[in-house]
């Protein structure tokens, strides 16, 4: 009898709501391609549109960000931003490195608050946010913070947690950071 591989956990919350993702991710992407219009670099925006719908669904169900498409994702947005011939090369280097360290000193630093998942998806979200200057990548980190920050007080307002209480970040990082490319494109 054929053996067949196990399922891949980190897909199940795709899995249990696929019409309701896909929904998402098609309508982040129409306002993506509605804001930059067709251009050569449009593709790597869509990447953020597509994978961070998924790495949000994902992190708000299970606290985690799976290497698969963390890694993988800001490899390829690195690639089409290379070969769409537009923009700032130096400037996504720049900024995927300069989120990559900001992200890393702080779960190095303190242990607990943020994610190893959350450091690897800053290499995707500088790189995009770099890529439209120095302005985007600030912007988008103070979008990031406001937004994760008006959402930890809405919790605890609520009492549906403390201040220990854990928040997947994840979503907040790629929302700040479409806020950011809506703005800044």
């Amino acid at each position: 009898m054929e053996e067949i591989a196990p399922r891949d956990p980190w897909f199940d919350p795709v899995r249990e709501r696929p019409w309701a993702v896909t929904g998402v991710a098609v309508a982040v992407c129409a306002l993506i391609t509605w804001r930059l219009g067709w251009r050569s670099d449009l593709p790597a925006f869509l990447v953020l549109g597509v994978g961070g719908t998924l790495l949000a669904v994902i992190d708000v169900a299970l606290k985690r960000l799976p290497d698969p498409l963390t890694l993988p994702g800001a490899a390829m947005i690195l690639a089409l931003l290379a070969l769409s011939g537009e923009g700032s090369p130096a400037g996504a280097v720049y900024g995927a490195l300069g989120l990559f360290a900001f992200y890393g000193i702080q779960w190095f630093a303190l242990p607990g608050h943020i994610g190893l998942g959350d450091v690897k998806l800053a290499l995707s979200l500088g790189a995009l946010l770099g890529w439209l200057g120095l302005g985007a990548v600030i912007g988008g980190v103070v979008a990031i913070h406001l937004l994760g920050g008006l959402w930890a007080a809405g919790v605890i307002v609520s009492r549906r947690g403390g201040l220990g209480a854990g928040i997947p970040f994840g979503p907040f990082m790629v929302g700040g950071t479409l806020a950011a490319v809506l703005i800044y494109a």
